[in-house]
């Protein structure tokens, strides 16, 4: 019997780690695509010279991020992003 309150602690606390991953894929997507700023969980696995495009790495999501971040662009920001899913694309965005 006392194997029970074990196995509902467990499901509690993997109920509540799945909670917060699919909480920061929805900010990460929201961010992204919709207000094409850069990810604010994903780090960055490959980066360009530039300052902020590259490809952002998150558990079970990645994020394509082109953009203009050099000083001498103006205006500077991101001007598209394609967001996956376990390698699968699920949205892009541009400015243009």
């Amino acid at each position: 019997m006392k194997l029970k309150p074990v196995f509902l602690t467990f499901l509690g606390l993997a109920s509540i780690l799945f909670v917060l991953w699919i909480a920061t894929i929805g900010i990460d997507y929201w961010v992204t695509v919709h207000t094409l700023e850069k990810p604010l969980f994903a780090g960055c696995k490959t980066g360009y010279d530039d300052g902020g495009s590259g490809i952002y790495a998150g558990p079970g999501y990645s994020i394509e991020v082109i953009g203009d971040f050099m000083p001498s662009d103006d205006p500077k920001g991101v001007t598209n992003v394609e967001f996956y899913i376990f390698n699968h694309k699920v949205a892009a965005a541009s400015k243009e």
